[in-house]
Order: structure tokens, then sequence, then C-alpha cells
């Protein structure tokens, strides 16, 4: 009895470079927000940062980085 096996697909190196970057901002956001969600309100009106509008921020998910 013969087996087929299908040829492995290799992600092309732009697609490769897109995952790495996304993956990347997606990293880069969580820690962003964490820290934001870490600061007082003294803090981030030092800042000149609204506390409501950081925990807006900080309570997005990684992954929702378009600008709001």
């Amino acid at each position: 009895m013969l087996l087929s096996v299908s040829p492995v697909m290799h992600p092309s190196p732009r697609r490769s470079s897109q995952l790495w970057t996304r993956l990347t901002t997606w990293t880069e956001t969580a820690h962003q927000r964490a820290m934001l969600r870490n600061l007082d309100a003294t803090a981030l009106r030092d800042m000149g940062i609204d506390p409501e509008a950081a925990l807006a921020e900080a309570r997005r998910p990684f992954w929702d980085t378009a600008a709001r």
C-alpha cells in the first residue's frame, strides 16, 4: 500500500515577517497596558492623562491596537 504525503507548506518570508511584527506589537501592547493599569491616579494626572481614560485603555484586549 502506497501512502501519499503532501508537501510541507512553509510560509513566505513576507508572511513570517508580518506574523513576527504582529506578535511583537501584541506583546508590547500588553506590557504597556499592564504598566498603565499599575499607575495611580496622581501619577496619571501628573502626566496629563485622565485616570478614567487610562483605565479604559488598560482594559482593552492586547489585540485591539486600533487608535481610538
